[in-house]
């Protein structure tokens, strides 16, 4: 490791004031949560989509009380196609969790406020004091802890940060900017949560459909379900419904 880097939750930094070629690389520590989120894009698009569909639908599992499972299995395979395997899963809820409440160590904030300062077009003129106040408020001001959190903001949420400012600001966003970009995102993390909460249960009720219809088969047709789904013969027979209304002549 060269003297000039440091190792931050596994990724290797430059260290504050060292020279570097790309002062960007000082974001590393955030890209395991923002690659997970990536990865999960479809997901939570998915539900996203069927949030805003209806925002009053909190049943999203499939009922196996009222369908049998043969009349589900099609909808659970393309939702455990869509959503990535359970330890995927435990792994993007857990760094959602760190990214809503485990702040960036101390030192990581300077590399990251000078790595936004270096992109920017009219930086020369910015005083050291800019990035100074930022520290200060962050460490110090008790309204950005929301009542719930820690002082200071994880790496996802900087960096999340930072990359919204640079798609929206034209020149240096005022500190105030910055700070409710924070804020935002740290919300955005806590919804995050949430989203991930329903992914996993979503993907066990996929896979409960899954087991319960090869359960139905063996009791159905006494062995497994080996052939493919358009020959399976449940897709087109439905078991005999007793109706008074049919009497044999």
């Amino acid at each position: 490791m060269g003297s000039d880097m440091v190792n931050l939750n596994g990724s290797l930094v430059p260290q504050q004031g060292a020279a570097i070629e790309n002062p960007f690389k000082a974001f590393a520590p955030a890209k395991p949560t923002l690659d997970a989120l990536e990865k999960l894009g479809p997901a939570r698009k998915w539900l996203a989509n069927r949030r805003r569909g209806d925002p009053n639908d909190n049943n999203l599992l499939l009922d196996l009380d009222r369908f049998p499972a043969f009349e589900l299995v099609d909808t659970a395979r393309e939702r455990l196609a869509l959503i990535p395997d359970r330890p995927f899963l435990d792994l993007a809820r857990q760094l959602v969790h760190d990214a809503e409440h485990v702040p960036a160590p101390t030192a990581w904030y300077a590399l990251a406020f000078s790595a936004m300062l270096s992109g920017a077009p009219n930086a020369k003129s910015v005083l050291a004091s800019y990035t100074y106040g930022l520290l200060d408020s962050i460490q110090h001001d008790e309204d950005l802890r929301e009542g719930r959190y820690r002082a200071g903001f994880s790496c996802p949420v900087v960096v999340s940060a930072i990359r919204q400012l640079r798609r929206e600001q034209s020149f240096i966003p005022a500190p105030a900017e910055v700070l409710q970009a924070c804020l935002k995102h740290r919300r955005g993390f806590r919804d995050l949560v949430w989203t991930m909460d329903v992914l996993i249960e979503v993907r066990a009720n996929a896979e409960e459909v899954l087991v319960e219809d090869k359960r139905q088969y063996r009791e159905d047709f006494g062995d497994d379900e080996d052939e493919p789904v358009q020959h399976n013969p449940r897709r087109w027979h439905r078991p005999y419904v007793d109706d008074p209304a049919d009497v044999p002549f």
